[in-house]
């Protein structure tokens, strides 16, 4: 270092973190191309750069209360960017949560079981329905299932994401509730409709206006959303948010040039 200063170079230390001292780059690289997960060892910087490159991957967030566009924009994306010649594929949280809690699905039997132990169901698990009526409008019991739920959808979401190549998009509403923002490296879509919109959506899918309501109160609101992931941009110095707030007017060629020029 001495012979440095004479040389009128700077020299500026930079201490590891002790706790990730023993993890190396090699090592990242290896768990990232067997499809693990490597959030808590690199900054989110650095995780999306060993996505780009080892997995050919960009994954994008998207997010919002119930009824408020997200698939349909996913969707638009998708078609858009494939026409264009593009890779782009929409994986939906939610389905991920309907294959473990599916019974004839023998890998999640045991998590379906903690389930109905915990929610005491009467009807085994043999539809939805009941778990539905429990969780939706207590959000306790939400928060309950939410983590019960969280390991295996995580699990399954490896699995879908194993030997995709191009942008990902990851449709959650809760992304932020459960702390999936990793996921996506803070990038995140995030949709918003006006309550009455919504339940005209939500009863056109045969929710009562009872049903509809407790699901639109069982999410955080979308500025709670939005505050969650300026949190965690600001936290780890990364990330993007894009904010749909009419998402049946949405210009979806602009949207996907937005997001391309800005993930570059």
């Amino acid at each position: 270092l001495g012979g440095l200063q004479n040389l009128n170079i700077e020299t500026i230390l930079l201490p590891a973190n002790q706790e990730l001292i023993n993890i190396s780059s090699r090592g990242v690289k290896l768990l990232q191309k067997e499809g693990g997960l490597i959030h808590n060892l690199v900054p989110y910087n650095v995780k999306a750069e060993v996505e780009k490159k080892i997995s050919n991957q960009i994954i994008i967030g998207i997010t919002g209360q119930i009824a408020t566009g997200k698939t349909y924009i996913a969707k638009k994306l998708v078609e858009l960017a494939n026409i264009n010649d593009k890779q782009f594929y929409h994986i939906e949280m939610d389905k991920l949560g309907h294959r473990i809690l599916d019974t004839g699905n023998k890998r999640w039997a045991k998590t379906r079981q903690d389930i109905i132990i915990k929610f005491n169901l009467k009807n085994k698990l043999k539809d939805r329905t009941e778990l539905a009526e429990i969780v939706f409008g207590d959000a306790n019991k939400m928060k309950e299932l939410n983590q019960i739920m969280k390991k295996p959808i995580e699990v399954e979401l490896r699995k879908e994401l194993k030997n995709k190549k191009g942008i990902i998009i990851v449709e959650a509403a809760i992304l932020a509730e459960v702390n999936w923002l990793h996921i996506c490296n803070n990038n995140v879509i995030l949709t918003n409709y006006n309550q009455e919109l919504q339940m005209e959506e939500l009863m056109r899918r045969g929710f009562s206006p009872k049903q509809g309501k407790e699901r639109i109160k069982s999410m955080l609101t979308t500025e709670e959303k939005k505050t969650e992931i300026e949190k965690s941009i600001e936290k780890h110095n990364y990330g993007k948010i894009w904010h749909i707030k009419k998402p049946a007017q949405i210009n979806v060629p602009e949207l996907l040039n937005n997001i391309l020029n800005d993930i570059k």
